[in-house]
This record gives structure tokens, sequence and C-alpha cells, in this order.
């Protein structure tokens, strides 16, 4: 996957909400990058936790495997919040011993929502009084991130979430959704269809996403998506809707496991994609997990990366042992059987 690298801290602070999916607000959020200086890891605690000395500890052990496990280097962290930290952050002090331990380097830097600076600096040229302002004209670019590398980070804790607000307005919102099937089951799964396409941009509101997140737990809307993923027509997704068996689904279903000729997925979709189940997964309730997380274990499985595709399978089972969609991308994983069009020929070979 070709990425394009960060080159400062304003501009990495400025695409932690594309790596996150969300603006952080009063909370520490740890960027590992390995030693090509690519992003490998991306994750977010609350500033309130981090202040308690007992939670602090265990943050920061969970913080530095997970950079460990990324092979990350070097490490970011950043503080969102509006209080005064030109001096020091406390939740950071707290937490930066064990993400030392894990990395060559920790850079440290605060961000109040315009401007940032490096707490404790006293270089009027590095950080001049107020802070630098943050180039947001780099917000909506792609971040320098793998879509294993964000799967990765959908850990069993939750640790990246949305505050609490924001899940409780999504949970009001996903079971109002969820109360309109007695509507009418054809209906709703259509509408659901299109409220997961509202859900997709980064500033989705907590109702948008928590639609989605109710969508998502009918197989049927699922199952649409994964037809999308997988290059299907429009038939083909409305037959999923509808629940009719088609050609047009066997077609997408069958060439992904048999058709060599299939065109691989772009890897900026299937970035965008796991993005979007991580946004997902920030607002919803462990209850409404599975779904999502199987979602991203197909993505991860069409991207050709199997690792990562047993990995979030294997946590969707964690949620729910008997979610079948996860079970059978972990038997698939398992066997080693890849998408089809990784055993494309290569240029030059011969039939």
């Amino acid at each position: 996957m070709q990425t394009r690298h960060l080159t400062g801290p304003g501009e990495l602070i400025a695409a932690i909400p594309t790596l996150v999916g969300f603006t952080p607000r009063e909370s520490v959020v740890a960027v590992g990058l390995d030693g090509a200086g690519e992003v490998v890891a991306a994750l977010r605690v609350d500033r309130n936790d981090a202040r308690v000395a007992e939670m602090a500890a265990s943050l920061g052990r969970a913080i530095a495997a997970r950079l460990r496990a990324a092979s990350a280097r070097r490490a970011f962290l950043v503080t969102f919040t509006t209080d005064d930290v030109s001096l020091a952050c406390p939740a950071v002090d707290a937490l930066r011993p064990a993400v030392e331990a894990a990395v060559e380097r920790v850079d440290v830097w605060a961000c109040d929502g315009d401007r940032y600076l490096s707490p404790g600096c006293a270089d009027p040229v590095c950080c001049p009084v107020g802070g630098r302002p943050v180039p947001w004209r780099t917000r909506g670019a792609v971040a320098p991130v793998s879509a294993s590398a964000l799967a990765h980070s959908l850990t069993e804790d939750e640790d990246d979430r949305a505050t609490s607000s924001r899940r409780r307005s999504a949970a009001r919102a996903a079971d109002r959704w969820w109360g309109r099937r007695a509507d009418g089951l054809d209906v709703w799964r259509c509408d659901s269809w299109q409220r997961c396409a509202e859900s997709f941009p980064l500033n989705a509101t907590a109702p948008e996403i928590g639609r989605a997140i109710a969508g998502l737990q009918d197989v049927r809307v699922r199952d649409a998506l994964i037809v999308q993923w997988l290059g299907g027509s429009d038939d083909a997704i409305a037959d999923t809707l509808f629940g009719r068996e088609s050609p047009a689904v066997a077609g997408v279903l069958d060439g992904a496991m048999r058709d060599p000729g299939r065109e691989p997925p772009d890897p900026a979709a299937v970035t965008a994609s796991v993005r979007w189940c991580r946004r997902l997964l920030a607002h919803a309730r462990r209850r409404e997990h599975a779904p999502v997380l199987a979602l991203v274990a197909v993505v991860l499985w069409w991207s050709g990366d199997m690792a990562g595709a047993q990995h979030s399978a294997l946590a969707a089972l964690r949620r729910d042992p008997d979610y079948s969609l996860a079970r059978l991308v972990h038997d698939v994983t398992d066997a080693r059987v890849a998408p089809a069009w990784t055993h494309a020929p290569g240029p030059g070979s011969r039939a």
C-alpha cells in the first residue's frame, strides 16, 4: 500500500482525527511510527483516566504493548485539552515512562483544538507564545496508516472510544432505529443501507453512526455491505437486501473465492472501510461489536491481509462466540484460503 509520510508534528496532529475516526477532546492520543516513519498504530485514552495513578499504570502498559506489537520505533503523545499545559501535562507525564520503555524516542505535544505546542518547551522558534496554528488543510488528507494497523488497534479494552455523551446519543439513535423494524423489514433494510452511507463521512453525527450500528445488526444489511466491498453491482446489493438468491450475488461471492481475474481492492478504499468500522466501534455498545469486527475481518481478508483478518475475526468471536461470519472468516484464514485475485499471474508469466 502506498502511503504519504507526515512531515512534522503539526501535520501529524492535523491527521489524528482521521487516524482515530473522530476529533478527540480531553484525550491523550498515542501515535506510533516505524523505522521508515510510517504510522503503524494510533490509540486514544481519556485524560481524566490517565490522571488516576492506578489507571494510568494500566493504560501506559496497554499503550506500550500495542506499540511493541506494531513494531513502532517512535511515539508521539498528543494531549488534546483546553487546560493550560504549556509547562506540563500530568496525564502525559503519567503515561510517558511506560511508553519510553517501548520505543526509542517519545515526543510530546499539546493541542487545544486550534493551536499546538510542546509542553515545557522554552524555544520561541519551536513553540512561540500561544503555540503554532494547526495546519488543518491537511486534515482531510489520507493518513499514512495501513488498514491492518488500524484493525490491530481495535482492542479488547476499547480504549479508543468516543466521548460518553456521543456514545449515549448513538445508543439512543440505535435503539430508536432498531424499533422501526416493526414498520416493515424490507423498507427498513433499504433505509438502513442508506444510513450506513450517511455515517461514512468523518463528520458524521453520533445519531447517524448509531443508526448505522443498528442496521449492521441485521444480517442482510451487513451482507449487502460485503457484496458492495467485493465489487458487487447495484442489482446484487438489492438482491442481498431483499434476500433473493440470484446469479448476481452468487457471482460476486464465487468470484472472490475462485476468479483470479477479479480486480484487487483499492488500498485506499480498504483503509477507509476499516476506519469507518473503527468509528462505529468507538460509539457502539459491546453487544453491538461482533458484526462490525466481522466486517473488518472480511475487508482485510479481501485485501489479502490474512493475519489482520484472523485477528479481527477472533476479536469478533470474543464478543460473540456464536457469530457465524466471524467463525467463517477465522476458518478461512486458518486454512490459508486467500482471495482469488492474489493468485493472478504476474506480468510476464505464461498461462
